[in-house]
């Protein structure tokens, strides 16, 4: 099965509820995306990942990993986005700190000449 993320900023965590007869319990989370036309998208998290959002609070930028769950129930159809992983969302376009970065050397500098390669070539 692929995988899914979804990135964007916490506008919900829902209390762990607990349903069925057996006592199932979950936990839903609403992630805002930053696209053209931003879509609140409603997610559920199961097992362990009931307390990592404790980890996590609204208006936080995240990148929530999920699978697209199916099933029937009475002649009714549902499909839930299962959470098994969160994590702190990084910009990719965003540049590096400055800071972190090493400092240009003679061998990674721009200004740095290049040493003439002999070429073997008879031509």
């Amino acid at each position: 099965m692929d995988k899914y993320s979804l990135s964007g900023a916490i506008v919900h965590i829902g209390d762990t509820q607990e349903v069925g007869k057996k006592g199932f319990k979950k936990r839903e989370i609403v992630i805002e995306t930053t696209d053209k036309y931003p879509q609140k998208v409603k997610m559920e998290a199961i097992g362990d990942m009931i307390d990592t959002l404790d980890q996590y609070s609204e208006g936080q930028e995240a990148t929530a990993y999920f699978n697209i769950r199916g099933n029937e129930y009475n002649g009714n159809f549902y499909v839930n986005l299962q959470v098994w992983r969160m994590e702190e969302y990084v910009d990719p376009e965003m540049p590096a700190d400055p800071a972190d970065e090493p400092e240009p050397t003679a061998k990674t500098s721009k200004k740095a000449k290049a040493e003439p390669v002999e070429d073997d070539m008879p031509f």
